[in-house]
């Protein structure tokens, strides 16, 4: 079992880094899985869970340790893109917690909204409707040497609903996690892996400087984990009411909608991740700026 899993490993490390979110997910799931395995006298499973586990583990030592050597004074050097906080200097540890609190979010509520329509709890619609400059002009004037923080609060809006996301999220994480120490079963193991997919967001992201290309939630392909555990939370909740519901009609009714929801999101939502990105510094993506134009 072992075996397989290196060679597999082997070919998506070379692939791309982002491979190292999963081996943060695996860290956390697997320890688990194996003191659930041991408790209930399952030692094949046990060891199973373990031996998969050390066998990313040496995978993922190798890897990080030739990528420091190889590129971490030019990938990762002080001003480029994916400077770390770990270039910070000691006396400024402050920065780089916050700088990992701010990504942590943000990366989680990028992958979160990932099937949510343009219109709900995805950015400020003033600033998608209108604009800045419209935000700004409606000020007629006042205090012109700092207006410009009118407009820095719509861009800032969908952090509110970030941070709620996360807290309300994170106390159903925890609820899953007891419903799974307690009753080991199909239904609560692929409600606490799926969560914990959304949840890890991308830790290797995290771990970069607060960058002006995170000011939106925007870039989901840096959490392809997340984005992958919010597909199969939504689509296992969906098998799981239909398998349990008395009547399947409104199991049916919720399939449709998710699909018509889809569809719209498809047609709709690149005009928001092109205002989004325009503000993000990145240019206009992929639709020309603002809502309509």
């Amino acid at each position: 079992m072992v075996a397989p899993v290196c060679r597999i490993l082997l070919f998506y490390a070379l692939s791309y880094e982002g491979w190292l979110d999963s081996f943060v997910l695996q860290w956390i799931v697997y320890p688990i899985l194996a003191y659930l395995f041991y408790r209930r006298g399952d030692r094949p499973r046990m060891q199973r869970a373990i031996g998969i586990l050390l066998a990313v583990s040496v995978v993922a030592a190798a890897y990080i340790v030739v990528k420091l050597g190889m590129s971490y004074k030019t990938l990762h050097s002080a001003g480029l893109e994916a400077d770390t906080v770990f270039n910070y200097r000691r006396s400024y540890w402050l920065i780089a917690l916050e700088d990992v609190i701010v990504n942590i979010i943000t990366l989680f509520y990028t992958g979160l909204i990932t099937y949510l329509p343009p219109q709900l709890f995805n950015f400020s619609m003033s600033s998608w409707y209108f604009g800045n400059d419209v935000i700004v002009g409606l000020q007629k004037g006042y205090h012109a040497t700092h207006t410009h923080l009118v407009a820095y609060s719509h861009l800032f809006l969908w952090r509110f609903y970030a941070g709620i996301a996360f807290a309300l999220f994170s106390l159903l994480y925890l609820k899953a996690l007891r419903r799974l120490i307690h009753n080991l079963t199909p239904a609560t193991l692929s409600f606490f892996v799926f969560m914990t997919m959304v949840l890890v967001g991308s830790p290797t992201h995290a771990l970069v400087k607060t960058r002006p290309m995170h000011t939106t939630p925007l870039l989901g392909y840096q959490v392809h984990v997340s984005i992958i555990g919010v597909t199969f939370l939504v689509c296992y909740s969906l098998y799981y009411l239909f398998m349990n519901a008395r009547t399947r009609w409104p199991v049916y009714l919720l399939l449709s909608l998710f699909c018509i929801n889809l569809g719209y999101c498809a047609v709709a939502k690149p005009s928001l991740l092109s205002h989004m990105s325009n503000l993000s510094g990145l240019g206009t993506y992929p639709l020309p700026f603002g809502r309509g134009r």
